[in-house]
């Protein structure tokens, strides 16, 4: 996995033998401005390198403010829609709030346009992607 952004706040790497990003937020050292630039960084390296796997670790994200939420809604997601990308991969977030979020997700026309999981954690994550990405190697 190669780091592309390593902050106290969020880490974004990419592992191109999966075809994925993975994007990990830190609550401790929480920044809101941080959130944007964590998410406009996945998206640009999905474009930089055709990915088709986006993998956000929200576990120790912490709330978000409603103006990042409306950016996220109203300028992120379109960018999405028009990437390379084929599954977005979900790491429940233990704040409620967030968790909201993510079901307000679920309901946009992003979700029927790419489907969106939720796993337990990163290693699940990449997991499940190598088995959807190489199914000949898959022990199942």
């Amino acid at each position: 996995m190669e780091i592309h952004l390593d902050t106290p706040n969020v880490r974004v790497a990419t592992d191109l033998d999966l075809s994925a990003v993975v994007v990990e937020w830190n609550y401790q050292q929480w920044c809101a401005d941080t959130y944007r630039k964590g998410l406009q960084e996945g998206l640009r390296l999905v474009n930089q390198y055709g990915l088709e796997y986006w993998v956000a670790n929200r576990r120790h994200m912490g709330p978000i403010s409603m103006r990042n939420e409306g950016w996220t809604f109203d300028t992120w997601l379109p960018g999405i829609r028009k990437s390379t990308l084929k599954n977005i991969v979900l790491i429940e977030a233990e704040d409620e709030f967030n968790r909201q979020v993510t079901q307000q997700f679920f309901c946009t026309p992003i979700a029927s346009t790419i489907p969106i999981i939720s796993v337990c954690s990163v290693e699940e994550g990449l997991a499940w992607i190598s088995v959807k990405k190489y199914p000949e190697f898959s022990l199942v």
